[in-house]
């Protein structure tokens, strides 16, 4: 019953709450630069090495050993696509095949920072992640470009209506309690 009368409330005070199309536009124009968004794409070889622990060392060291060899036919220079196929452990149907575009944002930390590092076309020295290891080939990075207002307006319009609810929801909140 007192989940009831809270959700009534809520109701009730929420319905008066709205954002309108100058608020929208406002917002939209002094948070455009946060709106973009930057992509990259790339190719890999993932090896997974065991963890300690986790495998017989014998099976760790041959993982190793696995990673080195990539590394040493892509540094001799070894087509990336032929090393993928050779080494990588992400599936026949993934190997060496370009990943993206994706946001950086939604990558492994050492993956976006190995990418930042990069200029399309060339290779990352063995980057460690989760479960392995991996190179990278970074075949395109595009800047941030600056988002449209209609491409973002149901996310300009969600984040206002929702600092509104709360302001509003606070407002009332500070006035019963002033009350009591």
């Amino acid at each position: 019953r007192r989940q009831l009368l809270i959700e009534e409330v809520r109701r009730h005070l929420f319905d008066r709450v709205s954002v309108t199309n100058e608020e929208a536009v406002r917002y939209y124009n002094t948070h455009r630069a946060e709106m973009g968004r930057a992509t990259v794409t790339f190719r890999e070889v993932r090896i997974t090495v065991p963890r300690r622990g986790h495998a017989l060392d014998t099976e760790r060291d041959r993982a190793l050993v696995k990673v080195v060899k990539a590394g040493d036919l892509l540094a001799r220079g070894t087509d990336f696509d032929q090393v993928a196929r050779e080494f990588s452990q992400n599936g026949p149907n993934m190997s060496g095949r370009p990943i993206g575009p994706v946001d950086p944002g939604s990558l492994e930390s050492s993956v976006r920072a190995a990418l930042q590092g990069l200029s399309p076309g060339a290779i990352s020295a063995p980057v460690e992640i989760s479960d392995g290891y991996s190179f990278l080939k970074l075949e395109s990075a595009k800047a941030p470009a600056p988002a449209t207002f209609h491409e973002n307006r149901d996310q300009i319009v969600g984040t206002l209506l929702g600092l509104k609810q709360r302001a509003a929801l606070k407002d009332l909140l500070e006035r019963l309690r002033a009350s009591a």
